[in-house]
């Protein structure tokens, strides 16, 4: 369950992105475009605010996420974490999913924030607006 969306969506993403990428060399009706930050809709930001934005946002959504856990997921990685602590203390090493899991995610938020800076303006666009492609 954890390998199938990035699987099936990361074509759709490289595929989308080598679209948008062809779309914004010149001449293009994008560069006389504009869009809060951005001159030239063909262009990276040159701000880079709308992509700190965007990473932020991501980053903030990765670390609130188990603020909206149900009550017998919380319960469940009580026990796990207990369950945890009891074998580090007879010294045994455990691997935690769900850290490497949420290490990852802010990682790629991070990364989000590099990958937005360099592809064209018309990118950011799509993301702040939302529209599904």
């Amino acid at each position: 369950t954890m390998l199938i969306p990035p699987i099936t969506q990361l074509p759709l993403f490289v595929g989308f992105s080598m679209v948008l990428n062809r779309a914004s060399h010149p001449p293009t009706v994008l560069d006389s475009e504009s869009f809060f930050t951005l001159t030239s809709l063909s262009h990276s930001d040159p701000t880079l605010t709308i992509p700190i934005v965007v990473g932020l946002i991501t980053l903030a959504n990765v670390e609130t996420a188990r603020w909206f856990a149900s009550a017998a997921a919380t319960q469940r990685q009580a026990k796990v974490a207990e369950w945890v602590a009891q074998r580090r203390a007879k010294g045994e090493m455990v691997l935690e999913p769900g850290r490497i899991v949420q290490s990852s995610l802010r990682f790629l938020a991070v990364a989000r924030i590099i990958i937005a800076a360099l592809v064209p303006g018309v990118s950011h666009l799509l993301v702040v607006a939302e529209v599904p492609y």
